[in-house]
């Protein structure tokens, strides 16, 4: 069993605190130089200089002229290569190799399954910035909202029609879009600070007629009429979908100095439904119930065909090669079979996250069509909203995560990560790095290695 290291990084500490010299300044003496002072060429002044400033043999510095003495910086200089293996001392090439692979394994460390629905999860979130920027009104209008779609859940409020519709399993996106849309509507209602930010508070004016768009989504819902109530949720988003908040009347502004038209306000859209009329058609309503009814197909197969899942995959297939930049850069560098290989490596790992979230969230989706409804029923049309919406991402994010380690699997570890420690192993600062690295994460009870925890040992023993 290993001896407890938090004594050394009690000294550790100590050190830091009076000298700044653990792990940033070699200047400075500490366990990991030998206690010895380095080699500062700036300043004679430096306490820590291993010098007599007081013009002796051994002073790097003459005070009379203010001038260093040319014939010490060789003695200096070979002391200091000298001192390249001070933090590694008494460890055989075994030890520094166990540390420089147990840097490498830290690297890029295996995310579970849970850790990774738990982030997509909070990203789902971030998809709904309304939720965070105006969560009062949120809450104010959420018990409307479901008030108004309480017809659904089984209880004494309950019409079988509306069940009926929000039930069945084609018109389960439709539904939950109906549910949200009513929501927004509401909250843009609500008194917002600058009179919003993106979009803007709905006018009085226009509140009256979003009143009777409410008022005919509700009447197709208690009827069981899914077309009329796709209508109704399509007009309500297309009012929504107007960005005139002060941002975006300052960005129609700036388009109109080069001649670009001003976009539609929420008033003016609205007026185009009103002057429409019921049989009339609006081309951006129209837009939105042909995206409608194109959920109504929402088998697996059906989700992929339209693109669910694809365009997220090749988002983060784009992030892998962006994030990878500098490794492949770090590969090239040492020689091109080196590169190549690292390249390879990037290339594999980014089709397995491109096909990973395609696969988890159209199957996510696919799943949800199934038994999302009953939620709505069971704890109301909010919660199973809410999940919906969440669900694609979490699935997503959970199959990339399993093609992450299918791929890892494959390619083992990255080339350029072997490379980067290897240097790091090459100096002073950077062996601290390394020692520091192993014993945090065993301190943090991470898994490491026996080989990488017999070398600390030993560091330790000697230290003792």
């Amino acid at each position: 069993m290993l001896p407890p290291i938090s004594p050394m990084s009690q000294l550790a500490n100590m050190e830091m605190a009076l000298y700044g010299g653990f792990g940033t300044s070699m200047n400075a003496p500490s366990y990991l130089n030998g206690y010895t002072g380095g080699y500062d060429y700036s300043s004679y002044m430096n306490p820590w200089n291993n010098a007599n400033i007081w013009g002796t043999t051994t002073s790097n510095y003459n005070p009379t002229f203010g001038q260093s003495n040319p014939s010490i910086y060789a003695n200096q200089a070979n002391q200091v290569n000298k001192q390249q293996d001070v933090a590694f001392q008494g460890l055989t090439a075994a030890d520094k190799q166990a540390l420089v692979e147990d840097y490498v394994r830290s690297v890029n460390p295996s995310e579970g399954l849970l850790e990774c629905a738990k982030g997509n999860a909070m990203f789902a979130l971030l998809m709904n910035p309304r939720l965070i920027a105006h969560p009062i009104n949120t809450y104010r209008t959420l018990g409307e909202t479901n008030k108004a779609f309480e017809c659904i859940k089984e209880g004494s409020k309950k019409i079988q029609k509306a069940q009926d519709l929000w039930m069945a399993e084609a018109n389960s996106n439709i539904a939950r879009e109906g549910w949200l849309q009513n929501h927004k509507a509401r909250a843009r209602m609500q008194y917002k600070f600058f009179g919003g930010n993106l979009r803007g508070q709905y006018s009085e004016a226009t509140k009256a007629g979003i009143e009777k768009l409410l008022k005919a989504q509700e009447k197709a819902l208690k009827t069981g009429n899914i077309d009329a109530y796709t209508k109704a949720t399509a007009e309500l988003k297309y009012v929504y979908g107007a960005n005139d908040g002060w941002i975006g009347r300052g960005f129609d502004k700036v388009k109109g100095w080069f001649g670009g038209k001003s976009s539609k306000n929420a008033a003016a859209r609205l007026d185009e439904i009103t002057k429409a009329g019921a049989n009339g058609k609006v081309a951006g309503v129209e837009k939105i119930i042909t995206e409608l009814n194109a959920t109504k197909a929402n088998k697996f197969g059906d989700i992929l065909k339209r693109g669910g899942g694809i365009k997220g995959g090749l988002l983060f297939m784009g992030l892998e090669f962006a994030m990878s930049f500098g490794k492949i850069k770090t590969a090239f560098g040492k020689d091109n079979e080196t590169g190549m290989k690292q390249l390879g490596q990037t290339t594999l790992k980014a089709a397995g996250n491109a096909a990973g979230w395609a696969l988890g969230e159209a199957a996510a989706l696919a799943a949800f069509t199934k038994w999302g409804a009953s939620i709505g029923t069971a704890f109301g049309p909010g919660v199973g909203t809410l999940i919906g919406g969440a669900v694609g991402l979490i699935g997503g994010g959970l199959g990339m995560c399993l093609a992450g380690k299918l791929t890892k699997g494959l390619v083992g570890q990255d080339v350029a990560d072997g490379i980067e420690a290897e240097k790091m192993a090459s100096t002073q600062e950077g062996q601290v790095q390394l020692l520091q690295n192993t014993m945090q994460r065993m301190q943090s009870g991470e898994k490491v290695s026996a080989n990488a925890q017999q070398a600390v040992q030993k560091i330790m023993t000697q230290y003792a």
